[in-house]
């Protein structure tokens, strides 16, 4: 057994694969910094941290793309670069990096040829090179595993399928950004190069785990190393990378398939079939030989030895099987083409790199979206969804003309009155099984009356926020009154006109809720009894359909001509209910995607004077889904002209029998309830998500009012504080002289300030009697008392009309600013919202664990050598 764990382990040796080398430190911050200044809605002191976190990200990474040292490659490498790649392509979305505006200049050197170097003034060039990189530090992680443990051998086939699903990833996304593979790595064939070999490295590791650790049987192992075989062989002729790398895969298929055979032989030999053994070890050790040779081309004599004691291995078994067949068995001995062919089992598969999207809660960049970008979404949103709404309004109008045929034919009642003359139709209790599935009728109904309440309660916060701007209003108008021109500042009407006409919008929309609420229970009380049905048991329906007593069930027995004419009207059906099923999902599916859809990366890169442009272009994506829709809804015409026709056929051929007419009546009325119980489902769920909607606006609504009221009600007092304080006046005959007391010397000059003791003593000069004042003391400016803060300067109040803090409804708007003369209030600032900036930390350098550097300084084994000499 030890014997065969040698011979099993020798192939395990791996292509020394270098990643991509980063060129030195680029200059991002400046450019950044340039960008968001230029910007005026942005501040960049929110983004400065973000932004230098991201530089110093960046420089992390960096040497790991220099250094051929595989031991510091670990887990932690490559979620630093998977976090670059998260801020990266937050960057990407927003910012503008191309030659002609944001010039950051991003340089590679190539992994084939290490002084060229390449630089794109693109993210995306970027980003391919990182995806590259770790898909390279997944096969060195792979290799530099523990092969001599079980443990060691699953971590490295699950590390090389991961590399083949990160090279799968960047083939898949070069061909989104085709311009980015200007590297000879980023070919389509040396990528599928590199993900063909890491599974067929991985399907080499569960060979090795398969025929040390599990002691797996000969023939099972023959399948295992013949698939690796297969994988190794498939790429060991593509041309588009180096011959070094030709010859390693050639030398690895002839090593495998010699396993392969030297499992078959052994297989041969437990199952007595003497001579077949011979042969398989003469091919084995022929393919050995021919691995000998290409691998002094591939990777010197490093690992010579280890073909060398396989083949030694090889040569005694075929020498002992040959000497007992010629001495005892005397079989004939095959030849290559006679023997059977060797089976196959792939046991790997690559695992999925899934594709890098930036963490919502966590991303730095989030907010750097230039308002003009957010604006144009805007509007291009409303565009499509008034494309969806227009679609959507003539699926409902046929939908709805459909309908009403239907009913007017009274199908598929009369048709399931014929086919089911006695007992409850199969569409009926399937029909019964849903709602009772739903919880009921019942829980329709509460629902709807939920839709209610949530209505009044929207009505009622709408009422709290006007009555809450009503009050300052009146608070204000109370004042101005009281203090006459002495109260200087603008009118609150003026200032509040933005909040109650984006109220009264809100009110508008509940209103239309409110006639949508109302117009459902006006239709759960049109078919109560019937909407109770389908949520009974069926013993109660089967009670309320006539001709049901006692009579077996089965189709009603006619002529030839009713058997065909509902053969006909059964196909009609049919094809009316997959269309407007077909129409329905395409729907679904279109306004799904219209909610999904954002458009901000192709806004930012084409810029503000072709947004235009943009809208045309993402709008004609629609076009192929609305033709589809339209072919649909031109087919349902001939349809129900086919359907009328089959129906007046049906009515000729049918009985004329008056319980049979009551049995399709009572149907009908379920089939109705069933479709309104469907319809109101979906108004539900659309109404749900209306209030959710709405729910959020009015509580921006109600924080800006809250704000505002807030902000004016401070102002208010701190006027009304300034006009009634008391004024000091100067009483006549109240004058004192002053002189400075004998000997008191200031610093000065003669004759002036300080002049010594001779200084003349002070006299005011004669003071004027003061005025009388009706109203209001003489508004003065005194010094501020010790205790009252005066140092900070006021808020501006210059506008005209007041604009909500942003985010209010209708648009962002700047923070309140209010109207007075000669004030100087308190400093007060109102509150505003502001955006909290995140401040990406990147996660701290990697270092290499004391015991893996211990383990580094120890000789590694054999199978981990490099290929290539460094």
């Amino acid at each position: 057994m030890a014997e065969e764990e040698s011979q099993n382990r020798l192939v395990a040796f791996f292509l020394d694969l270098s990643p991509i080398r980063m060129s030195g430190e680029q200059e991002i911050l400046h450019p950044l910094r340039k960008y968001i200044q230029s910007e005026e809605e942005f501040d960049y002191s929110q983004f400065e941290q973000s932004v230098k976190n991201f530089n110093e990200l960046r420089n992390k990474i960096r040497p790991l793309t220099s250094s051929r040292t595989m031991g510091i490659i670990t887990e932690q490498t490559v979620a630093t670069c998977i976090q670059y790649l998260k801020e990266s392509e937050s960057l990407r979305r927003r910012v503008p990096v191309n030659e002609n505006h944001v010039r950051i200049r991003f340089s590679w050197y190539s992994m084939f040829n290490s002084s060229k170097k390449i630089g794109r003034f693109s993210i995306q060039f970027d980003q391919t090179c990182i995806l590259f990189n770790i898909g390279i530090y997944y096969a060195i992680i792979g290799s530099c595993s523990n092969l001599y443990t079980p443990e060691g051998i699953k971590d490295a086939c699950k590390y090389f399928r991961m590399a083949a699903g990160t090279f799968d990833r960047l083939k898949e996304f070069l061909t989104q950004y085709p311009e980015e593979a200007a590297c000879a790595e980023f070919h389509e064939s040396v990528l599928t190069f590199l993900s063909s070999l890491m599974l067929a490295q991985a399907q080499e590791m569960f060979y090795l785990l398969a025929s040390v650790h599990i002691n797996m049987g000969a023939t099972a192992l023959s399948k295992l190393a013949n698939a690796a075989y297969v994988m190794y062989n498939a790429i060991a002729s593509n041309n588009s990378v180096d011959s070094k790398w030709l010859y390693y895969a050639q030398v690895k298929k002839d090593a495998l398939m010699a396993l392969a055979h030297y499992n078959a032989a052994i297989a041969h030999t437990e199952n007595k079939q003497f001579g077949y053994d011979v042969s398989r070890f003469s091919i084995a050790a022929g393919l050995l030989a021919s691995a000998k040779k290409n691998l002094t081309k591939a990777i010197g004599r490093s690992i010579s030895p280890w073909l060398d004691a396989l083949t030694t291995a090889v040569n005694e078994k075929m020498r002992l099987a040959a000497k007992d067949n010629d001495i005892v068995y005397h079989e004939p001995v095959p030849s290559p083409n006679m023997l059977p062919a060797l089976g196959s089992k792939n046991m790997v598969s690559a695992i999925e790199f899934e594709p890098v999207k930036p963490d919502e809660a966590t991303d730095p960049f989030k907010l750097l979206i230039p308002v003009s970008v957010r604006l144009a979404e805007s509007v291009y949103s409303e565009k499509s969804k008034d494309l969806v709404r227009g679609i959507e309004e003539e699926v409902s109008a046929k939908t709805d003309s459909a309908k009403a045929l239907l009913n007017d034919l009274g199908l598929p009642g009369s048709l399931e009155a014929v086919q089911n003359p006695t007992g409850i139709p199969p569409s009926i209790i399937q029909k019964m099984r849903i709602v009772r599935n739903n919880g009921g009728t019942q829980v329709l109904f509460d629902h709807v009356l939920a839709l209610s309440q949530r209505h009044a309660d929207s009505l009622s916060k709408l009422s709290k926020a006007a009555e809450t701007l009503r009050e300052e209003e009146l608070s204000d108008k109370n004042s101005r009154q009281r203090f006459g021109a002495s109260w200087q500042r603008t009118p609150s009407h003026a200032l509040t006109q933005s909040f109650f006409e984006d109220n009264a919008k809100l009110r508008v929309h509940c209103e239309h809720a409110k006639k949508s609420n109302d117009l459902a229970m006006e239709q759960m009380s049109a078919h109560q009894q019937s909407l109770q049905l389908l949520s009974a048991d069926e013993s109660t329906m089967l009670a309320q359909l006539p001709g049901t007593a006692n009579t077996p069930s089965g189709p009603l027995v006619g002529s030839p001509a009713l058997s065909k004419a509902v053969q006909d009207l059964g196909v009609c059906l049919t094809g009316l209910d997959k269309l407007v099923y077909e129409r329905e999902e395409a729907l679904k599916a279109l306004k799904a995607r219209s909610n999904e859809e954002s458009i901000q990366d192709l806004l930012i890169a084409a810029g503000e004077s072709k947004f235009e442009s943009v809208y045309e272009t993402a709008l004609s994506k629609y076009d192929a889904d609305l033709a589809t829709i339209r072919q649909n809804l031109a087919k349902q015409e001939g349809i129900q002209v086919e359907l009328q026709q089959a129906n007046n056929r049906f009515a000729h051929a049918r009985s004329n029998d008056t319980t049979l007419f009551a049995r399709q009546s009572e149907l009908q009325k379920v089939n109705q309830a069933f479709d309104v119980y469907s319809a109101l489902l979906s108004q539900i769920q659309d109404g749900n998500q209306f209030y959710n909607d709405l729910d959020k606006r009015l509580q921006k609504l109600q924080r800006n009012c809250d704000d505002y009221v807030l902000a004016r009600k401070t102002e208010e007092q701190d006027l009304i504080d300034e006009i009634t304080r008391p004024q000091a006046t100067v009483i006549p005959g109240s004058e004192t002289n002053y002189a400075p007391p004998p000997g008191t010397n200031y610093p000065g000059g003669p004759g002036g300030y300080g002049a010594g003791p001779s200084a003349p003593v002070y006299t005011p000069p004669p003071q004027a009697q003061p005025p009388s004042y009706s109203n209001h003391p003489p508004r003065t400016n005194y010094a501020p008392t010790p205790t009252q803060n005066y140092g900070a300067t006021p808020p501006s109040y210059q506008s005209n009309a007041y604009a909500p803090p942003a985010g209010a409804i209708g648009g962002t708007r700047a923070p309140p600013s209010y109207s007075t003369q000669q004030h100087q209030p308190p400093a007060y600032q109102p509150q505003q919202q502001q955006s909290q900036v995140h401040n990406s930390r990147a996660p701290p350098p990697f270092h290499v664990p004391q015991q893996q550097q211990q383990q580094q300084q120890q000789q590694p084994p054999p199978y981990q050598q490099s290929i290539f000499p460094s």
